[in-house]
């Protein structure tokens, strides 16, 4: 119902998406650090495992071939990705609540915007 009784649940709406968002706002450089890395050594780490296959006397074209096949480097590479997807999730959460604070602070502003008077007394109001 529009008669302005709804103000302080959205102000509680908007309190909760800004608790959220600061939640969030902690762990987004390290998950932004974390797929910086993923990605920078993703070719050192394959470069690594062609290395050893040269050394081993493989061709270069061969070594590539093996370096991909190598379990070892599926598992490392593997670890790496996952590591990736998880800080992405967590850029994507942000990425939301920053959508969903953005959304309430949206809603409230055309509330307040409707409803002044309405609005001035919930704002005194103590509880």
């Amino acid at each position: 119902m529009l008669d302005g009784s709804e103000i302080p649940q959205l102000c509680e709406n908007l309190e909760k998406a800004e608790q959220e968002l600061d939640r969030l706002s902690k762990d987004v450089p390290t998950a932004i650090k974390t797929q910086r890395f993923a990605v920078g050594t993703e070719k050192a780490l394959l470069a690594r495992y062609i290395v050893e296959h040269i050394k081993a006397g493989a061709k270069p074209t061969l070594a590539v071939t093996l370096a991909l096949a190598d379990p070892r480097y599926t598992a490392e590479r593997k670890t790496m990705m996952d590591l990736f997807e998880l800080a992405e999730q967590t850029i994507q959460r942000h990425k939301q609540a920053g959508t969903h604070w953005e959304t309430a602070r949206s809603l409230l502003s055309m509330a307040k915007a409707a409803f002044p008077a309405s609005y001035n007394f919930t704002k005194q109001f103590p509880g």
